[in-house]
C-alpha cells in the first residue's frame, strides 16, 4: 500500500491536506478490512468547522473533489464535515460517539 499526500496553497487554515491511496481507500476497506472493524466507544462522527460562510466554504471544500454538498455538510466515508458560521475560521469541534468534553478550546460532541 502507498499514498500521496497534497497540501492547498493559499488555502484557509481549515482546508485539509489530501491523501490518495493505492490500492483506493474503497478497495482497501472492502477487501482487507472487511468485517474486521468494529466501532469503538469514541467512533468519529463529525468534524466542525466555523467559517463567515457556512455554505460557501462546504461548496469550496467538495466541489473541486467531486463530493456533494448538502447545505453546510459534505458527507464523507466514515463520517462528515460540517460547517458552523461564526468568527473562528478554524476547526473548532469534533463529532464523536463518546463522551462531551473541551480540551484545549477544542470541543468534543457526542451525537
Amino acid at each position: 500500500m502507498s499514498f500521496r499526500e497534497v497540501f492547498l496553497p493559499d488555502a484557509p487554515f481549515w482546508a485539509p491536506f489530501l491523501i490518495t491511496y493505492d490500492p483506493p481507500r474503497e478497495q482497501i476497506f472492502t477487501e482487507y478490512v472487511r468485517g474486521r472493524l468494529t466501532p469503538g466507544p469514541h467512533d468519529l462522527r463529525a468534524i466542525v468547522i466555523q467559517t463567515a460562510d457556512p455554505e460557501f466554504s462546504a461548496r469550496w471544500l467538495g466541489t473541486p473533489l467531486g463530493l456533494p454538498t448538502q447545505g453546510t455538510e459534505v458527507p464523507l466515508l466514515g463520517g462528515h464535515l460540517r460547517f458552523e458560521e461564526g468568527p473562528e475560521d478554524r476547526i473548532v469541534a469534533v463529532v464523536t460517539t463518546g463522551p462531551e468534553a473541551q480540551i484545549e478550546g477544542l470541543q468534543f460532541r457526542s451525537t
